[in-house]
């Protein structure tokens, strides 16, 4: 059985597979047509496994029961596993009656797989490693999968207008319910952009069905303003915000600093507050979390040498997730592959070598102003936190920033 490029599934759920003996790989990738005895009991075992795996992780992302419903019908479709079966690389492990390959074959097969793991791994495990893999897939499938367009137009319960205008490299959609502007977002095509802006608007009208919940990463000597004021703006909203440090428990607290100008070449450092965390970092899971802040500040420098820093915001990027990092804190982006690739963002002025060398496209604005990038808001320093927060917020979809 080959187990073609190994490295590529290192912590997710083909890793776990291939840790197991032949004997007992071979009893999830052999079809029940041609003669496994164990086929249907471990596909049955696979399918409860991953739905319950897909549900939670929707329940996460602030939509209703409908919304839910209806993805996780998507998300474990034929389909879907056929495309995950590519992805993987592993179709040419999948043995069928005849050599049939469809989609209900690669789809039982891979569910087989999952059952198996069943057998051998705890479940926190198998999410774990479902997390690492197969979350970001599904992801990537958002344009296939996720008509937030039908579901706010079932949400709302009224007529939904939608306006198109042509944008660099796509369209920019605004709904409209009546005369009001619900939401607008920008795609690469009018049905891209249109989803987008559902999106915004049925996590707008979810906010108070279930309340957003945002990761804060800090650390000793990050800007003082830059972590007090973010971390109460978003409360003042409704924003539940775990602030965490690596390396520190909840009640442990970092001592901040004040950065300001008095008259040398660069800013100078004066003891801030002390700022006590309220989540342990070890029991981060980013899943869990609809968005991201990066305080800027000295902090940043040593933070991103930490490898589950760099772990956690990338499943922010890989997810699709709304980050918002200022002043030094797009250090921590550039540290991750591919966080800042193409995107348009600012940061500290002496930052900005960090950040085009991580393929940023580099935007001067001024110190109270701030850019926006798809899912990415960055800005240069604390007197930007009216724009910058304003903005991060309307990206989590609470809408009443717009009245």
């Amino acid at each position: 059985m080959a187990s073609g490029d190994e490295g590529r599934g290192k912590g997710g759920v083909l890793s776990l597979f291939l840790s197991l003996p032949e004997d007992e790989r071979k009893r999830a990738v052999y079809h029940k047509s041609v003669g496994n005895p164990d086929f249907f009991r471990l596909a049955t075992l696979g399918d409860a496994l991953f739905n319950l795996w897909i549900v939670s992780r929707l329940f996460s992302q602030g939509l209703d029961e409908e919304e839910i419903s209806t993805l996780a019908s998507d998300y474990k479709s034929n389909r879907a596993f056929y495309l995950l079966v590519k992805d993987l690389g592993i179709e040419d492990w999948l043995v069928a009656e005849g050599g049939a390959k469809g989609e209900y074959s690669y789809a039982s097969m891979f569910e087989a797989i999952l059952g198996l793991l069943y057998l051998h791994f705890p479940v926190e495990r198998i999410f774990k490693a479902l997390d690492a893999e197969i979350w970001p897939f599904l992801n990537r499938l958002y344009p296939l999968f996720r008509n937030y367009w039908q579901a706010l137009v079932k949400t709302r319960k009224g007529r939904i207008d939608v306006e198109y205008s042509p944008q660099k490299g796509g369209y920019r959609a605004r709904i409209y319910q009546g005369p009001t502007l619900l939401a607008e977002g920008v795609g690469r095509s009018k049905r891209e952009a249109k989803n987008i802006a559902a999106q915004i608007a049925l996590r707008g009208y979810n906010t108070h069905v279930m309340a957003k919940k945002v990761l804060l990463l800090t650390g000793d000597f990050a800007e003082d303003y830059e972590t007090m004021v973010p971390f109460q703006m978003l409360l003042l909203v409704g924003v539940k915000v775990d602030a965490v440090c690596p390396g520190k428990k909840a009640g442990e607290r970092v001592i901040t600093a004040v950065h300001d100008f008095t008259g040398e070449q660069t800013y100078s450092e004066k003891p801030g507050h002390y700022f006590t965390l309220n989540k342990d970092f070890d029991e981060v899971h980013p899943e869990e979390y609809d968005g991201l802040v990066i305080a800027g500040g000295r902090a940043p420098e040593y933070i991103r040498l930490n490898p589950r820093v760099r772990e956690i915001v990338k499943h922010f990027v890989d997810a699709g997730k709304p980050i918002a990092a200022i002043c030094h804190g797009p250090l921590v982006l550039a540290a991750v592959e591919g966080a800042l690739k193409g995107k348009k963002a600012t940061c500290y002025p002496a930052v900005s070598p960090d950040i085009k060398n991580a393929g940023a496209q580099y935007v001067e604005v001024p110190i109270d102003g701030a850019v926006v990038d798809g899912n990415r808001v960055t800005a240069p320093a604390w007197p930007a936190h009216p724009k910058w927060m304003r903005e991060f917020i309307k990206l989590l979809g609470i809408d009443f920033v717009e009245r």
